[in-house]
């Protein structure tokens, strides 16, 4: 991802379209704000194994690993200095979970996805066809296909 916007509200919108990434996400932070971004993290990606690193490849090279939480906790004992890396683990999938966001409908989810995490239809539909491990398109015309049913429901 690079770096996070530096306020604190464009900061929280950039991880809230973060939230479903599956793969590694490494942000660089400055150290005045790596404190708040780990807080930000935490509170919006849930408590992930994450990684702090800092001046990597120079002689005072560090890192600081465990849950965001815990590296937070390290963060209020000794701040970090130096350039930061932060390095996020996807989210740990459980069975439970997965059953969960496939039993709403996808239309539901979209308007959901759009209210709580403030996206715009367009990107609301990619996060909940990434749920569902389904393409873009194919979510689009499950999309189509329960409003269209819905309509019929209407009629009759």
């Amino acid at each position: 991802m690079g770096f996070l916007p530096n306020r604190s509200g464009e900061r929280r919108r950039a991880l809230e379209h973060l939230r479903i990434e599956d793969r590694t996400i490494i942000l660089y932070e400055a150290p005045h704000r790596v404190a708040e971004t780990v807080a930000d993290a935490q509170e919006i990606l849930g408590d992930r194994t994450a990684c702090l690193a800092r001046e990597v490849t120079k002689l005072h090279e560090e890192f600081r690993r465990g849950k965001l939480s815990e590296i937070g906790e390290s963060l209020g004992e000794r701040p970090a200095r130096g350039e930061i890396t932060l390095l996020i683990a996807p989210e740990e999938h459980s069975a439970a979970g997965s059953q969960v966001a496939t039993s709403q409908s996808i239309a539901a989810r979209v308007e959901e996805l759009m209210h709580q995490a403030k996206l715009d239809r367009k990107e609301a539909l990619k996060v909940a066809a990434k749920e569902r491990g389904l393409t873009r398109r194919a979510a689009y015309g499950q999309l189509v296909e329960e409003q269209d049913l819905e309509e019929k429901n209407k009629k009759d």
